[in-house]
């Protein structure tokens, strides 16, 4: 059995609900779960039921009772080691618009003395937006520890407990929300799945984008998330700062997490999470500061809310709560739909994986930043920034521009995993090819292929098709077979020339694409 087959999954996650308490009374045993077969220390595409213990041992040491068979019901079983010592990942660049994967945080003030005060910080990260339909409102969606702490969520939702982002430093008015930190205010929040939903000041400037990530495409459904294991997904959280890439292993995770803060200390029991094997080349998929960031699969489709971590097999495992457990649980009073984006007015924090460039007409980032060695002078940012509002004016250039959102996080997942491509891209000179750009903006009558040194740029998108079309999924392969011709010979055309074609509207554009 497959992990991509969603039919035995639904029957693998029947078996772990019926077996789980059974299976936890062996002892050791601390949770269970439903995923991928690991052997020699790596996640096969095998099916499995997980059981997560303390510590193993040898068959000849337990008894017979105790002995977890290798295959229950024509499902193999997979025992795992997975320390419970880590914590829920408590948390300790102002963005306007607001944005997912952006630090946010509230201060506790305490009087021990009614002479004396004291404040704690505590500080996660805002996962995605939504909206909710009962109300008409736009609300945020975080870890539920992240806001109230290790506090039981009744009564932090009783107190209105107000959120910042960064921070909680400044609670202005609307009228002077340019000077606010303060963005919305706990509404609801779940301990399982651990999810929190923050309602959103009116006066607060707030764009579905996640950063460098891009604009949710929706939320995948349960179905789509059951047969999740064994693909690739992606976080950005504020503490590690960066998109991170992992493997799901286990798509139905039963366990706990020990929480504390101060006096306060309890175990949260979780069901049916998703666990994550963190991309060798990066180690971490998320640490103590990561808590609520949105997590999204290859598509930029919402995976859930990062929540915790657990040492799995001596690699330290996150915990994911899968979005439409979250979507569920606040389904009757709030109504949520998840809000999908394409642009946001803040530049993407800088990254040490190659990073593609931006396009000079998509909407994905109005300011132009450097590229390699090139850094756009003022004038020329603004020649840049004309040129692009140039091509979203006409139908054709939006169109292209929505099918470069459609493919860019896909590409930019497939740069930082896959080492071929990453080799081409950086052929590809990026420095060279945003310089080539401005000057043929400049001389809007010159074909475009003159101001490009070095190999042609015909070949250059040639071999980054080629590549693409391998490693790509069968959206992109079939994007790419239906424009990568037009676009190459577009490269023989002046600035001008494009831009009439654009007016034009002649381009053919693939399957899904509106017009």
């Amino acid at each position: 059995m497959q992990v991509s087959d969603a039919e035995a999954v639904s029957r693998a996650i029947e078996l772990k609900e019926r077996l789980r308490e059974q299976l936890r009374q062996i002892p050791g045993v601390h949770g269970v779960g439903v995923g991928c077969k690991f052997v020699g220390g790596r996640p096969t595409n095998e099916l499995a039921l997980v059981v997560y213990l303390y510590k193993k041992r040898s068959a000849a040491e337990l008894p017979v009772e105790e002995v977890i068979p290798s295959e229950i019901e024509g499902i193999k079983t997979d025992v795992r080691e997975a320390d419970l010592g880590q914590r829920c990942t408590e948390d300790n660049t102002r963005y306007r618009p607001l944005v997912g994967g952006s630090k946010i945080g509230w201060t506790k003030v305490e009087h021990p003395t009614p002479t004396s005060t004291t404040t704690t910080p505590f500080f996660g990260t805002l996962g995605c937006l939504a909206r909710s339909r009962t109300t008409g409102k736009k609300v945020a969606l975080t870890a539920a520890h992240v806001v109230t702490g290790c506090e039981e969520p009744a009564a932090v939702i009783a107190a209105g407990r107000r959120i910042g982002q960064p921070d909680d430093s400044a609670d202005e008015s609307c009228c002077s929300k340019c000077w606010a930190t303060v963005f919305g205010t706990v509404i609801d929040a779940s301990k399982d799945p651990d999810s929190a939903v923050i309602e959103i000041d009116k006066c607060v400037d707030a764009n579905p984008w996640i950063q460098e990530i891009g604009g949710p495409n929706g939320a995948l459904t349960t179905t789509e998330l059951n047969a999740l294991g064994g693909q690739p997904v992606r976080v950005r959280g504020y503490k590690t700062g960066e998109v991170r890439h992992g493997l799901v292993v286990d798509v139905s995770h039963d366990d706990f997490l020990p929480c504390s803060q101060g006096a306060i200390s309890s175990l949260w029991t979780y069901h049916a999470a998703i666990t994550v094997h963190p991309d060798p080349s990066t180690s971490q998929f998320g640490q103590p500061g990561d808590s609520g960031s949105p997590v999204v699969d290859s598509n930029t489709k919402m995976v859930g809310l990062f929540f915790g971590l657990q040492m799995i097999q001596g690699v330290s495992t996150p915990v994911v709560s899968r979005i439409d457990r979250i979507l569920s649980a606040y389904s009757a009073r709030w109504d949520l739909e998840i809000l999908t984006g394409t642009a946001h007015a803040a530049s993407p924090a800088p990254s040490a994986s190659p990073s593609p460039a931006v396009h000079a007409f998509s909407a994905e980032q109005p300011e132009p930043v450097a590229v390699g060695n090139f850094q756009p002078t003022a004038e020329e940012q603004q020649l840049l920034r004309g040129a692009r509002d140039q091509m979203l004016a006409t139908p054709m250039g939006q169109n292209l521009s929505q099918l470069i959102g459609r493919h860019l996080p896909e590409i930019r997942a497939l740069i930082h995993t896959q080492k071929r491509i990453a080799a081409v891209w950086q052929r590809f000179s990026t420095a060279d090819l945003f310089r080539a750009l401005v000057e043929a903006i400049q001389s809007p009558e010159r074909p475009m292929a003159q101001f490009v040194h070095g190999a042609p740029l015909s070949d250059r998108i040639a071999a980054m098709s080629r590549v693409l079309a391998r490693y790509g999924s069968q959206t992109l392969v079939a994007d790419l077979k239906t424009i990568s011709a037009e676009i190459i010979d577009l490269t023989t055309k002046s600035y001008g020339e494009v831009l009439e074609w654009a007016k034009n509207d002649s381009f053919p554009l693939p399957e899904g694409a509106s017009r």
